[in-house]
Order: structure tokens, then C-alpha cells, then sequence
């Protein structure tokens, strides 16, 4: 095991580590610029540490560069530890010193993460262009057929791939100027998604090739075929099963049920109900209250 622990908390631009020694001594703090170049310079400089850090947009490349370096990373997950997210005094330094203290006390306190690997990671970041692509796409055309309907007009029926070619002919004169740009860059985007189809699918078979049994990135036919604002990943390798204890449609499902059983007393037959109550000295009471009434 380490001797040092080091928190990072990471920020955009630079990043508050605090560093701890076998006794839980603070003996060192500081901030390093979060660029990949002053991360690996920092951490091959460091003696053996075990390092931790917060998930976030930096987490998964930070992890893997300090990794290299041969250093133990654990990334927590702040949702699953109310010391970090519930936290009344935040900011870098006192963060950076209480990931420290909670890696050192025990990484299992931290709900630790893994991170998809790079190459994973890369293929994503492919879909979710495509996909950003085909949602900046759908609300042009949106755009131009509301406003030639709003004018009394209509744009020929026609699929997305077609729509710039069928829209060139149909815009009214008076709507011309305001259009013919919108629709040209439609025609721009259709191009542009073919393009990333074809680089996915590209991308698809040289991993076929390398590894016939491995789980593959969806195919263009699903591509395709996928609605507007939703990548379509289900061939794509799932994340490693130690990612999250408990999947979130069930943790949902667990949040709605008492939402389930407060529906359900309300849908039940309901009628007012009297109860009469005697005290020591005498004197009596009467209850009125709304309950639901028994099946008969």
C-alpha cells in the first residue's frame, strides 16, 4: 500500500491537490494546470501515491494519465458520499483535503468508479456527433416548415435526406431570402451524417476484424433508423459491471414506489368516518376523518 495519499480536485483550467503521509499529516498542497502535459510531468515526479479524485468532465482522462504514471487512482462517485456533496463549506483546497482523508480512511467510503476505456470512449464521442448532427438537422427543417405553413405554403412530403432537395424548388419567393440558407445548410448537415455512417461503419468493421466475438458499435441500418436526440449504442460494449451497484431505471423504480402506494390509497373507494373517544373525566369526543372504506 501507498505511504501517500494525494486528493485532487479537479478544475477546468487548474486543479487543488492536497497530499497526506502515512499518519494523516497534511504535508503538502498546491494547484497543477489541468493539461495533459502538467498532469503526466507532476505525477511521474511523485513518489508512489495512491491518488483520488471526483468524477467529472476532466475524470476519465486524468485517471488514465495518472495511471500511466503507475500510481493507484481510485475516482469517486460524490453522489453516493454526502461529506463531499453535502458539504456547507466547499471550495478547491477543502475538497482536495477531504478526498485525501476519506481514500486514506477507506476507498469504499468513495463508492469508487470505473471509467470506459480511451478507445471506448473515442467511439462515443463519434455516435454523440452523429447524433448531434441529426438533432441540429431535424430543427432546421422544423424551422422551415413552420414558417412556409405559416405562410400559407407547404413543402413537398419527403425523408430527411431528401427534404434540402425538395425544399430548394418549393420555398415561396417571399420566403426565399430568409430560407435558402437554412435549407442549404440542411443539405450541408444530410451530407455531413452520411459521411459519419460511413466512418462508423468503417470504424465497425476493422473491430470485427480484429476480434470476430467482440461487441460492436450499432450498425448504420440502426443508425439510421434512430430517432432524433438518441444514439444508438445498445451493440455497444456496456460499461464494466463495478460502474454503479444499482442500474437507473431500478434506483427510479425505488424513488417512485411510495408515489405507487399514495396513487393506489387515493384510487380506493373513500367515505367520511365519525369516532367517538371517552376520557377519564367523562367527557367526550368526536373524530371526523376521510379513509377509505373496506372491500366488501
Amino acid at each position: 500500500m501507498s505511504t501517500i495519499t494525494l486528493g485532487l480536485d479537479l478544475g477546468d483550467r487548474s486543479s487543488r491537490y492536497a497530499v497526506l503521509d502515512a499518519e494523516a499529516h497534511l504535508i503538502g498542497e498546491g494547484s497543477v494546470a489541468t493539461t495533459r502535459e502538467a498532469m503526466a510531468d507532476f505525477f511521474a515526479a511523485l513518489p508512489l501515491a495512491r491518488v483520488i479524485l471526483e468524477v467529472g468532465t476532466h475524470s476519465p482522462w486524468v485517471s488514465r494519465v495518472i495511471a500511466g504514471c503507475e500510481h493507484e487512482v481510485i475516482v469517486a462517485n460524490p453522489r453516493r458520499v454526502r461529506l463531499i456533496s453535502a458539504a456547507v463549506r466547499k471550495n478547491d483546497r477543502i475538497d482536495a483535503v477531504t478526498l485525501a482523508r476519506l481514500g486514506r480512511a477507506d476507498p469504499a467510503l468513495l463508492s469508487p468508479i470505473r471509467h470506459r476505456g480511451e478507445t471506448t470512449q473515442a467511439d462515443l464521442g463519434q455516435l454523440r456527433a452523429r447524433d448531434a448532427l441529426v438533432r441540429t438537422r431535424t430543427l432546421l427543417i422544423n424551422h422551415v416548415q413552420g414558417t412556409v405553413k405559416a405562410m400559407g405554403y407547404r413543402v413537398p412530403s419527403s425523408t430527411s435526406r431528401t427534404f434540402a432537395l425538395r425544399a430548394r424548388t418549393a420555398l415561396p419567393s417571399v420566403l426565399a431570402p430568409a430560407l435558402a440558407s437554412v435549407v442549404e445548410t440542411i443539405a450541408h448537415l444530410t451530407d455531413q451524417i452520411a459521411a459519419a455512417d460511413r466512418a462508423i461503419a468503417l470504424r465497425r468493421r476493422g473491430a470485427k476484424a480484429r476480434d470476430p466475438a467482440a461487441p460492436l458499435l450499432g450498425d448504420r441500418r440502426r443508425l439510421s433508423a434512430a430517432a432524433p436526440g438518441r444514439v444508438a449504442t445498445s451493440e455497444y460494449p456496456p460499461a464494466p459491471p463495478a460502474r454503479h451497484e444499482l442500474n437507473r431505471p431500478v434506483r427510479g423504480l425505488r424513488l417512485l414506489l411510495p408515489i405507487f402506494e399514495i396513487a393506489r390509497q387515493m384510487a380506493a373507494p373513500h367515505r367520511w368516518t365519525s369516532a367517538c373517544t371517552s376520557s377519564a373525566d367523562g367527557s367526550r369526543s368526536v373524530s371526523t376523518r376521510w379513509a377509505a372504506t373496506s372491500a366488501s
